[in-house]
């Protein structure tokens, strides 16, 4: 059991870890059964972390607008002190690429890995590669979405509240939920 103290002694590199835990995952996952759906996880303030997939929501504008503007909402009421996202990216020579983007309000780091089809029909993954940053040295879509004064922080447009309160209301129950240790 975790007394008061170690709850709020987070590691200083939790976007390390949730980079390294979901390579690992999406590694065993594309390999074995070759999808890679979108997920965002967020670990809040009394380190409790949260996995959804993204994948399944019906968005009501273009996608990646409003993607963005619900993970930086979900951050805010989830009161989320770290995240990771992942998305598949198709790159212009029509090769596949999982990008694994973290933040934990003192570190970035960026991840891509890359998914190699063999001629018999395997998928396997390439080597990952790791960018590291501080906040506010780089600009990425999905970087500064915990921060209110953020240029990465979008305004809400009308109806946007509503619909990710209806939709993370339905998410939630089924969300994965675990308590984290201070690692």
């Amino acid at each position: 059991m975790l007394t008061e103290t170690q709850s709020h002694q987070r590691p200083s590199k939790y976007a390390e870890i949730l980079v390294a835990e979901l390579e690992g995952f999406f590694r065993e996952l594309i390999e074995n059964r070759g999808n890679a759906p979108r997920v965002f996880t967020g670990i809040n303030q009394d380190d409790i972390q949260f996995i959804v997939i993204l994948g399944e929501i019906e968005w009501t504008r273009v996608e990646h607008v409003q993607r963005r503007a619900f993970i930086s909402w979900l951050c805010e009421q989830e009161k989320v002190a770290a995240y990771a996202l992942t998305g598949l990216m198709v790159l212009e020579d029509e090769s596949f690429e999982l990008e694994i983007t973290a933040e934990d309000g003192e570190h970035v780091v960026l991840a891509t890995l890359p998914i190699v089809a063999a001629t018999d029909g395997r998928v396997s993954c390439g080597e990952t590669k790791i960018i590291r940053q501080k906040p506010g040295e780089c600009w990425h879509p999905y970087v500064g979405l915990m921060s209110p004064r953020s240029v990465s922080k979008i305004e809400l447009a009308p109806g946007d509240e509503a619909f990710f309160s209806d939709v993370w209301q339905q998410m939630r129950p089924t969300a994965g939920w675990r308590e984290r240790t201070a690692e």
